[in-house]
């Protein structure tokens, strides 16, 4: 059984409210909707009305759930949808996760430490909608919005071709994202990345989020993940 959270968003996510709140708030929400976010937003978002009449959330944080399930919503108002490819994929989801598609949303839009998150999630929840995105690699691409910094989804870009950053790299590599793609036993050369040190690409995941989540339309996704094309070792001395 669905929890009312969860059943909110599902009122929320209809043709007809995502129409209201294209209507509403346009293009450019910023001018609109500023100190009075949860009150805009609970005249027509369910899960918004529900948050306020049924919790203890301070005020602070009914703010950040809105303004989450706000940009969450106007990305994935942008492209229309069919319904009952939703209850398809809703009906998929609860049967390979054992838990509701939209428990399991609620559940990543309130973790996300940056609402900007929450577009990268509806593009990667409509393109699994069309077929794009396969239902697992979708649950796995969730769990890694949920993760990764933003400052670091946004570096993903920089993947495609052989290339190494301290710290972000570790942690895209961590959250399965990038794989080697030259190993190199040297130690990273900071002021020549040319030299030294192992290169990192995107793996099929990474494809995936990049070309699908974040919209990189000067990249040619192919699917399978950046490859070791000739393995390079150096003795460590």
């Amino acid at each position: 059984m669905e929890s009312p959270y969860s059943e909110g968003l599902r009122q929320s996510l209809t043709p007809a409210v995502i129409k209201k709140v294209r209507r509403d708030l346009g293009s450019d929400n910023s001018s609109t909707v500023g100190n009075n976010i949860l009150d805009i937003a609970a005249g027509f978002i369910p899960v918004i009305g529900l948050v306020k009449a049924k919790t203890s959330f301070h005020g602070y944080r009914d703010y950040k759930t809105a303004k989450k399930l706000l940009k969450f919503m106007e990305t994935f108002s942008q492209e229309d949808y069919n319904p009952e490819e939703l209850d398809d994929m809703a009906h998929e989801i609860q049967n390979i996760n054992s838990e509701s598609l939209f428990e399991n949303m609620m559940d990543i839009l309130d973790r996300i430490d940056n609402a900007n998150k929450a577009v990268i999630l509806a593009n990667i929840l409509r393109h699994s909608i069309k077929g794009d995105i396969s239902r697992p690699n979708y649950l796995r691409l969730c769990w890694i919005i949920a993760n990764v910094p933003y400052i670091d989804l946004l570096q993903l870009h920089k993947y495609r071709t052989d290339f190494y950053e301290p710290s972000s790299t570790e942690i895209l590599s961590a959250n399965g994202l990038i794989h080697e793609t030259v190993i190199d036993g040297g130690e990273f050369d900071a002021e020549d990345s040319d030299k030294g040190g192992s290169k990192f690409g995107l793996s099929p995941l990474g494809e995936e989020m990049l070309h699908y989540g974040l919209y990189n339309i000067d990249w040619q996704y192919n699917g399978v993940g950046r490859q070791v094309p000739n393995p390079k070792w150096r003795t460590i001395k």
